[in-house]
């Protein structure tokens, strides 16, 4: 009988545990290369999210600052309406306030595809600012983003609310009615106040067409410096008082991130 050579067993053992652990580290690379690509797909697809969550955030923000926004130029009407109904029944402190306490809201939500947009635009004219909350959802991943906005362009387009003016005819009435009565007719004349056209002062020792040496005409003789001159009609006192409100912004005030959720 030959005897069995235990070197040779040796490394036919050897050579076993070697594939084995070939075969192990191997199975481990490509399951670490199929969780790597999976985490890189899922990373794409949240980006994505986050992109398009960004990009129809800060672009409605942007419409709704420069008037471009279809439901903010609504708000405006009804602020509008609201303010003309107030103006004839309240005084400007008071109308100032009620105006400012006034909040007007808009709700809109979309839906296509894997993308869902749901929106919220609470404004407050009265106070010239408004927020914007937005929630996208896309590819399972949920973003909620806000914006503070306020309409600060003294450029842009601006909201007149005229205030009701005082009646002045009473007092321009009393005024004519409070003269005091000279006690003559229309036709009489005080008896010291004038001289007839034909009579002649007595210390002047002139004629009636006769002039005085160093008198002017009236119609020749030329204003002096110390002259007052006639009251200028201030061109701001014939406009109405009124309220002024912005209703454009220079931009979004400021930008901020919720929570996200899968």
């Amino acid at each position: 009988m030959r005897r069995i050579d235990l070197r040779r067993g040796g490394s036919m053992i050897y050579v076993i545990m070697l594939m084995t652990m070939f075969v192990i580290l191997s199975t481990g690379f490509l399951y670490m290369s199929r969780y790597s690509l999976e985490a890189v797909l899922q990373n794409r697809s949240y980006m994505e999210a986050q992109a398009a969550a960004k990009m129809i955030h800060q672009s409605y923000c942007l419409d709704v600052s420069n008037g471009s926004s279809a439901a903010m130029n609504r708000i405006w009407e009804e602020f509008e309406e609201d303010c003309l109904s107030l103006a004839g029944r309240r005084g400007a402190e008071e109308l100032t306030e009620a105006l400012e306490a006034l909040e007007y809201r808009a709700n809109g939500y979309g839906e296509t595809g894997d993308l869902a947009v749901e929106m919220v635009l609470t404004a407050r004219p009265g106070r010239g600012e408004a927020t914007v909350d937005t929630q996208v959802t896309r590819h399972g991943y949920t973003f909620r983003l806000g914006a503070e906005i306020r309409f600060d362009d003294a450029e842009g387009e601006v909201l007149i609310i005229p205030l009701p003016q005082e009646d002045e005819q009473g007092e321009d009435g009393a005024q004519d009615e409070g003269e005091p009565d000279s006690g003559l007719e229309s036709d009489e004349v005080a008896p010291d106040s004038v001289l007839e056209s034909d009579e002649v002062a007595p210390d002047s020792g002139l004629e009636s067409d006769e002039v005085a040496p160093d008198s002017v005409p009236e119609s020749d003789a030329e204003p002096t410096d110390n002259a007052p001159a006639p009251d200028a009609e201030d061109p701001q006192a014939a406009v109405p008082d009124s309220l002024h409100f912005n209703m454009q912004g220079l931009g979004v005030y400021r930008y901020y991130e919720g929570g996200r959720s899968r």
